[in-house]
């Protein structure tokens, strides 16, 4: 039998219960008693040491390394077991719908989980699936799911796929919507590992930056980069150091000319067509700022002169550096840079620094470095590529160091728009809102139509096919809009097309995943304008009662002939998680100044409250012949006040107030 007076656990259970009476407390004399016995313990042990020898004592020491470790092996042990239950995945688990909370909500309390809301159609979709599938087996610690997103979300828009939701401790970490968060398709499991490091999800990668402390706001036109360029030291280093920029992620081309750069597939955003600008130049002594986007090619007649006005952008002599900012006529994401310095030999600068604002969510109302002090050629095309397009760009800025000539300079990307009201009609077959021609009658014979610019003056600025001869030709084109929309009217402007407007137009729609409806055999068109008369030299508004969602236009032109512009006037069709900027921001920015507004209100009532509780010293300088004394009178509220008013009538220079507490 157990001994009741035993100091055991099983014992204590007991005596709670009113089993076994309750222990019997050591009176002090014990407890003393107990701490000599411990001392001259621990008293022998050292003597044992002392008298032993060498050997003795070596022996002993090797006993002590084992018990080491020994506890050390045991621990580890104890770790990597530990560790192999946690990485229990490796793999992407499918699930549906009713397994959700299970398999996510609830585990996530254990792990991180990452969730793939995908539809199989999507490329986008397929790729974060293999990429997804890399990480699974790399970082098996982390469950990775996936789920169509229509059984876990009914009706979930198919421009939010693919969608990444991160859980971690039972909570909802980050919902990242859409392909542009993740490169598009240039995702790879890599730059998707650095997204899911932002929050925890998985390690991040040794050597990447964890990012940079925050520094005080600057000016719209001053940057890192262009502040650096103002001190008297300059950098010598190598060009393609990125100067501490984690943004800074480009190669340079070999191209002398845009066609092979492949540059020349993208939207050229510094167009002036596009609504391009100059919005702020240091200096333009010798040469116009606006020359460097002008549409046509440099005359080297003009730009091959010594000194003298220039046909391209050119500052005056012994510059350290000139700055130009441009905005955009559209926002969008960059993918590569011609800087063109043709017919500038000794007056091109040596390098330049190129920037963007960016308009994203993540980085709104920031400069970050896209080329980071580049060294350029003289008399020379420069193509560069940007290997990041994730960030929503409106201005760019050209920095040259030193200050000398550009000709001319291109930025090339993708259209990104920013919808400021979900509510608001748009032309969604604007150019400068990302639409585009993707097919059109003739490929072969390169007369691809240019009928979604917002200014056309001309007929180069529209769409003029070739004159019908054995039988009509029935000329088409197909747009893609800018997002798929609710169409509410379309506007035909056949302006500066006087002789040669067709007899007659059709107008049809259709929903489709695809760039290219031609590429899905399912796809279905309806009309939207069934065959009608078309008129020249005027603008025909259409409308239309259609009410369903519409991703594409294809205009039919009968026999022959040509317009100006197309409009399609609509709204965005379920937008709300669209990675481009709504007006939630501007909603918090107004709730943040109401704050603000309420706190200075507040601060200023407790001021006035503390003034009538503690009355102010008054601090009365008296001037004398011989000097001035300072004597501090501690008043009522009413005798302040009184003398205050008896004050007034003195000059100011004798009196002084100290507000101070």
């Amino acid at each position: 039998m157990d001994d009741p007076n035993a100091d055991t656990e099983w014992n204590d259970i007991l005596r709670a219960k009113g089993i076994l009476p309750p222990k019997d407390e050591k009176r002090d004399d014990e407890i003393e008693d107990e701490f000599v016995d411990m001392v001259r313990a621990k008293e022998a042990e050292l003597n044992s040491l002392d008298n032993k020898d060498l050997d003795e004592l070596d022996e002993l020491e090797d006993l002590e390394d084992d018990r080491i470790l020994n506890e050390y092996r045991h621990k580890r042990m104890m770790e990597m077991q530990a560790q192999a239950a946690k990485e229990k995945y490796g793999e992407v688990i499918e699930i549906s719908k009713p397994d959700f909370v299970r398999e996510v909500t609830d585990a996530s309390k254990e792990c991180f989980v990452v969730v793939h809301l995908y539809k199989e159609y999507i490329p986008a979709c397929k790729l974060m699936n293999r990429c997804l599938a890399e990480l699974a087996l790399q970082f098996k610690s982390t469950k990775f799911i996936k789920i169509v997103s229509d059984q876990c979300i009914p009706n979930f828009p198919d421009h939010n796929v693919p969608t990444l939701l991160i859980y971690g401790e039972g909570d909802l970490k980050a919902n990242l919507a859409g392909a542009i968060q993740f490169d598009g398709m240039k995702m790879t499991s890599k730059s998707l590992r650095a997204v899911l490091a932002q929050y925890g999800a998985v390690p991040a990668e040794k050597g990447l930056d964890q990012g940079d402390d925050e520094k005080p706001k600057r000016s719209v036109y001053q940057s890192k980069a262009t502040a650096a360029l103002s001190s008297d030291e300059e950098s010598d280093g190598d060009d393609r150091e990125p100067m501490g920029n984690k943004l800074s992620n480009y190669s340079r081309l070999d191209n002398k000319e845009l066609q092979g750069s492949r540059l020349d597939v993208y939207a050229e955003l510094t167009s002036v067509k596009r609504g391009t600008r100059i919005e702020h130049v240091s200096d333009e002594f010798f040469g116009k700022a606006e020359n460097l986007i002008k549409e046509e090619g440099v005359h080297l007649k003009d730009g091959l002169l010594q000194e003298g006005i220039k046909d391209g952008w050119q500052t005056k002599r012994h510059l350290k550096s000139a700055t130009v900012v441009i905005a955009l006529g559209c926002t969008g994401t960059i993918i590569g840079f011609d800087i063109d310095t043709t017919g500038y030999m000794d007056d091109s600068p040596s390098k330049v620094v190129v920037e963007g604002y960016v308009e994203s969510q993540k980085e709104k109302g920031k400069w970050i470095i896209l080329l980071p002090h580049v060294t350029i050629e003289m008399n020379s095309h420069n193509f560069f590529k940007i290997h990041h397009d994730q960030y929503i760009c409106s201005r760019l800025k050209l920095t040259s160091v030193p200050g000398g000539g550009i000709a001319r300079f291109r930025c090339y990307g993708q259209v990104v728009p920013i919808w400021k009201s979900l509510n608001q009609q748009y032309n969604l077959a604007s150019a400068n809102l990302g639409a585009q021609i993707v097919r059109w009658t003739d490929v072969d014979y390169n007369n691809k139509p240019n009928i979604l610019l917002d200014n056309g003056t001309s007929q180069s600025d529209g769409w003029l096919t070739p004159r019908s001869r054995a039988k009509p030709r029935n000329d088409f084109v197909i747009i893609q809009l800018a997002t798929t929309g609710i169409i509410e009217a379309v506007v035909i402007d056949t302006t500066s097309f006087d002789g040669n407007c067709p007899d007659s137009l059709l107008i049809e729609g259709c929903q489709c995943q695809e760039v290219d409806p031609y590429r899905d055999p399912g796809t279905e068109w309806f009309n939207l304008i069934e065959k009608t008369s078309c008129f020249p030299n005027n603008q025909i508004v259409y409308s239309i009662a259609f009410g369903l969602p519409v991703s594409h236009i294809r205009l039919t032109l009968f026999p022959d002939g040509g317009i100006q512009q197309i409009q399609i006037l609509g709204v965005p069709y379920e937008h709300q998680a669209s990675t481009t900027i709504i007006n939630e921001e501007r909603e918090e920015e107004e709730e943040r100044e109401e704050k603000e507004q309420e706190k200075r209100v507040d601060d200023q009532t407790t001021k006035e409250i503390d003034d009538l509780l503690f009355p102010a010293q008054d601090t009365v300088l008296i001037k004398t012949k011989k000097r001035k004394t300072t004597e501090t009178v501690s008043k009522t509220p009413k005798e302040s006040l009184k003398t205050q008013g008896n004050m007034s009538n003195k000059p100011s220079k004798r009196t002084t107030r100290n507000t101070s507490n």
